[in-house]
């Protein structure tokens, strides 16, 4: 059993054998990182619910898990409208992972900032070992020292997923590189980072970067480079290595229109390649 594959198998276990009890505020939707208290796979630091699917932040390495909308919506519908009458090929969704890797990083240790006041209490099975309760949420996750002078944080703007490096000081930037692994399709097009899988399509848009000069934020051209199957940063004008440097891509979920987040089950299946 591949490592993809594998994963998929635990969010699936996860998605549907946990009893999961909230406490929340009441706030516009956003992303949010909840702490691992036990509840999940000792490798995985935080955990975060996205439009279609969740995200596992690890150790130098950050694993998507998306759902087909269509399979999803589809079995919405047969709940509410045809309840009792389904086939089981009907109650089928299909998943996909993906991941991103950091090559040459340091040890990644995240730490949650921007704590919220909401909790989350985890029930699985019958053995308290395995229980968590009030796990805490926090709107950032934030790693120092990714590569040498360069820090890594991830929030949110509204449901899309944002992340930023900080570039401090005389650190290089040419050490930043993302590594994509089981995705269907990886390219550039006007500008933006196109990640396709086999349910959907997501987008980095167009990288927005900046220093604070003279007192003032200004911009700093910047556009994404893809060799290899690595995605770098370049700076065609460059830019001041005396102050720091923030480089601001923003990841769209661009064809989902489902849910996961419902009180219904199913079942999952996958292609040979794990998908």
């Amino acid at each position: 059993m591949n490592r993809a594959f594998a994963y998929l198998i635990f969010t699936i276990l996860a998605l549907f054998s946990l009893e999961i009890y909230a406490q929340t505020e009441h706030t516009a939707p956003s992303i949010e990182f909840v702490k691992n208290h036990g509840q999940w796979d000792e490798k995985i630091q935080f955990e975060s619910s996205l439009p279609g699917g969740d995200l596992y932040i690890e150790n130098g390495k950050l694993t998507f898990v998306f759902f087909s909308g269509e399979d999803m919506d589809r079995i919405h519908e047969l709940k509410h409208s045809k309840a009792g009458t389904a086939k089981s090929e009907d109650l089928v969704v299909r998943g996909h992972l993906f991941q991103v890797s950091f090559p040459g990083s340091n040890e990644m240790a995240f730490s949650g900032k921007k704590k919220k006041s909401n909790y989350y209490n985890y029930f699985q099975g019958n053995d308290p070992a395995f229980w968590a309760g009030k796990v805490p949420a926090y709107r950032e996750a934030v790693a120092s020292d990714v590569w040498d002078g360069i820090d890594y944080r991830l929030y949110s703007q509204n449901i899309d997923l944002k992340y930023d490096f900080i570039v401090h000081p005389n650190a290089d930037v040419s050490d930043i590189q993302l590594r994509f692994d089981h995705l269907d399709k990886l390219y550039l097009k006007n500008g933006n980072l196109h990640l396709k899988t086999s349910v959907n399509e997501l987008i980095d848009m167009e990288p927005l970067a900046y220093q604070k000069l003279d007192g003032e934020y200004k911009r700093v051209k910047c556009n994404y480079s893809l060799k290899r199957g690595l995605v770098t940063f370049d700076f065609p004008e460059g830019y001041d290595k005396s102050t720091d440097l923030i480089i601001d891509p923003k990841l769209i979920f661009s064809s989902y229109t489902g849910s996961t987040k419902d009180n219904w089950g199913f079942t999952a299946t996958f292609d040979q390649a794990g998908n």
